[in-house]
């Protein structure tokens, strides 16, 4: 659940110009099909180790993960902050939620071994 606050908080903390962006709001829609793919439904028997269903929502997320910074850098520069300084603010703690969920990222890759990588 933690993996998914980046993309909630630009949606939380700037509604208008997520909702605007058409990739934000399908990538998000994409990401809750694959996350009822991945939580409800699944393989049993033979195929169960196949894993069909387990790979869209770490996808999609990733892809909402990349919407989620375009509607920041389209809203917010050239000043990457933002102008006013509630904006400054709501995009400072955005931005550190996402540096965050980096450095734990980077922090555990080493704990997953290089086939996690790849």
């Amino acid at each position: 659940m933690a993996s998914v606050l980046f993309p909630l908080m630009v949606l939380g903390l700037f509604p208008r110009a997520a909702r605007a962006n058409p990739f934000f709001v399908l990538s998000g829609i994409t990401f809750l099909a694959a996350a009822f793919f991945f939580y409800f439904v699944g393989e049993s028997g033979q195929r169960l180790g196949s894993g069909n269903f387990t790979w869209g929502a770490g996808v999609a997320l990733m892809v909402w993960y990349v919407a989620g910074v375009l509607v920041l850098l389209r809203r917010n520069l050239p000043t990457f902050f933002g102008y006013s300084w509630a904006d400054r603010v709501r995009s400072l703690v955005v931005y550190t939620v996402l540096l965050l969920h980096v450095i734990s990222g980077l922090a555990w890759l080493p704990l997953a071994g290089a086939r996690a990588w790849w």
